[in-house]
């Protein structure tokens, strides 16, 4: 085997444990959005009890505070997956380019391989000849993929899940402050 050839191989094991891992990332992603779906449904519920007793209107903000950040956490949960989602398409897309260009990077050099066999090792001007073809065919074959927008890219949908990851949690914390303080205003208003 030649140095192309272990080249050619080692990138192509590369890629492959990478895609084992996207797709692994994906199934970990769906099959957490639909339990983080049951969870946000069942703590719904379970908060609403919290607001039969209701000990008037001079707490009664809390309550609607706390149900405005639960809802928010939802609402900023659920854009975070759809966005994570779509993180994940743009990952598979690029890794789908690599592979593609990968084997065709692959295949030139397998063909000038070809090329060289069938010309006469003292025939300089048409080796150098071919390899410049050659060189000139995996330099188009890389320009076609812009793998600094790709980068940009997936690095923009990285800022606005972590923005939405950020914004769903402190939405959550808030919406149990609020929910706690109003509790302990039920429980205090029964006590009396």
């Amino acid at each position: 085997m030649d140095k192309s050839e272990f080249y050619f191989d080692k990138l192509e094991s590369i890629l492959d444990k990478e895609q084992v891992e996207l797709l692994q990332t994906r199934r970990e992603h769906h099959s957490g959005w639909g339990s983080h779906i049951l969870t946000l449904s069942t703590a719904a519920v379970g908060f609403s009890f919290t607001f039969l007793p209701l000990s008037g209107f001079s707490v009664f903000w809390l309550a609607l505070v706390g149900i405005l950040a639960f809802v928010s956490s939802i609402v900023f949960s659920t854009f975070g997956f759809l966005v994570s989602d779509k993180g994940l398409e743009s990952a598979s897309e690029s890794h789908l380019a690599r592979r593609l260009q990968h084997d065709r990077v692959r295949h030139r050099v397998t063909r000038l391989k070809r090329e060289m066999e069938e010309l006469k090792p003292d025939d300089l001007k048409n080796i150098n000849a071919a390899r410049y073809q050659c060189w000139r065919d995996v330099e188009k074959i890389y320009a076609e993929r812009n793998p600094a927008k790709e980068v940009e890219d997936l690095n923009r949908i990285n800022m606005k899940v972590n923005f939405l990851n950020r914004a769903r949690t402190y939405s959550f914390l808030i919406g149990v402050a609020t929910i706690t303080m109003f509790s302990f205003c039920n429980i205090d208003a029964f006590a009396n």
